[in-house]
């Protein structure tokens, strides 16, 4: 059995598919990166709105709730334009892939991918990530080396 850390390249073609620790590296350098986006996001805009005043009736604890949320989903939007814009550039990557030079390809032809291919692999990241994150590591297994939401979404991920 090869091994799995191994680049995985099929009979006949030029492609190289990303292998699990390439995979691993570029989404350690993006949650870094996300999370301290997230932090001065939570922070700056925490700070302005979510100051906290006297709350004396259910009113004022709905609506504070109520931003406490919005504030959450400006984070997931934020890390969802990220995802989705620099997938599908001219670039092909995140500022993880760049630096660990792999990028996402169509499946069928190693183009850009859509806007809403990359948006559909980034939702389907959170599928992905159920039952102990076997969505990811069942690329361990396939020959093109795809997670559950690169096959959502008709993507690869391959070398540079």
């Amino acid at each position: 059995m090869e091994n799995v850390l191994d680049e995985i390249q099929t009979p006949g073609s030029e492609v190289v598919y990303a292998n699990f620790g390439r995979r691993l590296l570029a989404s350690l350098i993006d949650g870094i990166f996300l999370i301290f986006s997230n932090v001065v996001i939570l922070g700056v805009f925490g700070y302005i709105i979510l100051i906290p005043k006297n709350i004396n009736d259910t009113r004022q604890l709905e609506q504070y709730w109520t931003k406490v949320f919005s504030l959450y989903g400006l984070c997931i939007l934020t890390n969802w334009l990220y995802y989705a814009l620099m997938e599908s550039s001219s670039r092909q990557a995140t500022l993880g892939k760049m630096a660990a030079g792999i990028q996402v390809a169509t499946e069928s032809e190693n183009a850009v991918p859509t806007f809403g291919q990359a948006t559909g692999r980034y939702f389907g990241k959170f599928i992905s990530s159920m039952f102990m994150g076997l969505g990811f590591l069942v690329m361990l297994w396939r020959p093109k080396a795809q997670t559950l939401h690169d096959s959502m979404a008709g993507c690869v991920v391959i070398r540079k």
